[in-house]
């Protein structure tokens, strides 16, 4: 975790090195044991210039008489040992303390201590270390591209010196990203080129989220649609209607598809129904109906009375329902009373019954006590079966206790059966005895027998003294129970 402080270059360092994973440079976590030996190079002086020739007014002479720069925190030109000591008594200190100090640490720097910093980082061991070599390019190319560019395409290796030159590029595209694009688009093919388009995309997502979409629709498959994905949801939130735009004039394919779903929650939250005729660009299908719902759950949460109106309006009824449905979830989120209220005065019917259902899951996850009172309430068989089953079914992923006891609203039969075995497995993970107890209550014997020899199997492997016994006392079977304990037997080599 870094301090809320920290260098502005941290985040898009991060999603670098996840990018240069799949174009195939080591980072992170993967990141070779030894960084090269000060990356092969020697100290490479700060020219003044930015790579396409002009004065760089982040960056100044170095006047070796001039106190102001051989003073400070950091001190001069400085040499490796200089360094080396400070990071080692930085490195002493931990958590955002020793992120902190490493951050001022890299931000006194300028140009002419560059090398001698990258030798003292080198000696570093740890997971501080790439960070810190990343930040280091970072603030060079900040400072001054042309040198930091001439020390990082000086690299021997060409991982290393990919990820050093799109290091660089992290910082210069904060301060030029004029220059560091007319940069990068005269390097040749290769993955020195991607990696750097790569990271222009990240930074410039946040930035000029218009020409970053430009720049990952240029790229090659394998690397585009996450960077796609990124900055449409940067551009969505900036400028919806300019992202939308861009999408209506990409030709439909799976991929325009998945590029809609990414960015219909950031829209909708600004404009439910400019999400909507987003999503009409969609191809129909069930994805279309999800993002619909998806769409329509943000905006009756948000303006339940609004998005009712709306939804009503419309001719076309499969996107009626799916509207509709989508709004009574959002509006189940903060006023379940109210969405039953609203489902209740729908026409009987399949489309009501699903639409009670999810309101009542949604209900039954957020306040189980009061979906289980108004179940209470209901009086018609038909409403009370299918919302009894969702609701145990919802409480029993988090209380199997209370969902036991729910049961017995419940008919005898396969969808109460079904219940109980659902119930019985959440409670055997804590409680194998009264599991298997409440497992009996299945009225379906081949059902229940099939259920509890499969759970004492695996008791046994647990506890087979605790399983044995209850083998033993059980209403399975006599086969059932020989098959039970000889199998357990067999595996753990008992005679």
């Amino acid at each position: 975790m870094t301090p809320q402080g920290s260098n502005s270059k941290l985040l898009p360092l991060v999603l670098l090195m996840a990018g240069c994973v799949t174009a195939g440079i080591a980072l992170g976590i993967t990141l070779k044991t030894s960084f090269p030996s000060v990356f092969g190079g020697g100290a490479v002086v700060g020219t003044g210039q930015n790579p396409s020739g002009k004065s760089d007014s982040n960056t100044g002479s170095a006047d070796s008489g001039s106190n102001e720069a051989n003073t400070g925190k950091i001190g001069g030109v400085g040499r490796a040992k200089d360094f080396s000591s400070r990071l080692q008594a930085i490195m002493e200190h931990t958590g955002v303390k020793r992120w902190k100090m490493l951050s001022d640490f890299i931000e006194n720097l300028d140009p002419f201590q560059m090398s001698a910093a990258l030798a003292a980082a080198e000696a570093i061991h740890g997971i501080d270390k790439p960070w810190l070599l990343g930040q280091l390019f970072s603030h060079w190319g900040d400072k001054d591209p042309k040198g930091a560019l001439a020390y990082a395409q000086s690299l021997t290796k060409a991982g290393d010196r990919n990820w050093a030159v799109a290091s660089v590029l992290v910082g210069w595209v904060q301060s030029d990203p004029t220059d560091a694009l007319a940069w990068m688009q005269q390097l040749p093919a290769g993955t020195m080129k991607t990696v750097a388009m790569q990271q222009l995309v990240m930074q410039m997502a946040q930035t000029d989220p218009k020409t970053a979409v430009q720049l990952a629709s240029s790229l090659p498959v394998n690397n585009r649609n996450m960077l796609l994905i990124n900055s449409l949801q940067s551009w969505a939130s900036q400028d919806p209607g300019g992202a939308m735009n861009y999408l209506q004039q990409m030709p439909n394919s799976g991929v325009k598809n998945s590029l809609i779903e990414s960015v219909i929650a950031t829209v909708a939250n600004q404009d439910p129904i400019q999400a909507i005729t987003l999503i009409g660009q969609m191809t129909a299908g069930s994805r279309q109906d999800l993002a619909l719902q998806q769409v329509a759950s943000i905006w009756g949460n948000n303006d339940s009375q609004a998005a009712l109106t709306w939804a009503n309006q419309q001719t076309d009824e499969h996107i009626k329902g799916a509207i509709l449905g989508g709004i009574v979830n959002g509006m189940a989120q903060g006023d379940p009373q109210g969405a039953i209220s609203y489902v209740m005065a729908l026409p009987a019917g399949d489309a009501r019954d699903n639409t009670l259902n999810s309101v009542m899951g949604t209900w039954a996850n957020n306040d189980p006590q009061g979906a289980i009172a108004w179940a209470e309430q209901q009086t018609d068989p038909h409403i009370t079966e299918s919302i009894w089953q969702q609701l145990i079914s919802r409480i029993s992923q988090n209380d199997p206790q209370t969902a036991e006891g729910l049961v017995q609203h419940l008919p005898e039969g396969q969808i109460r059966n079904s219940c109980i075995q659902n119930i019985g497995l959440q409670l055997f993970q804590s409680d194998p005895s009264s599991a298997m107890q409440f497992i009996s209550t299945i009225s379906d014997e081949n059902l229940r027998n099939g259920v509890q020899q499969s759970l004492a199997s695996d008791w046994m492997r647990n506890d087979p003294t605790a399983a044995t016994q209850w083998v033993n006392s059980s209403s399975l079977p006599d086969q059932i129970k020989k098959n039970i304990l000889q199998k357990w037997k067999w595996s753990s080599g008992s005679d």
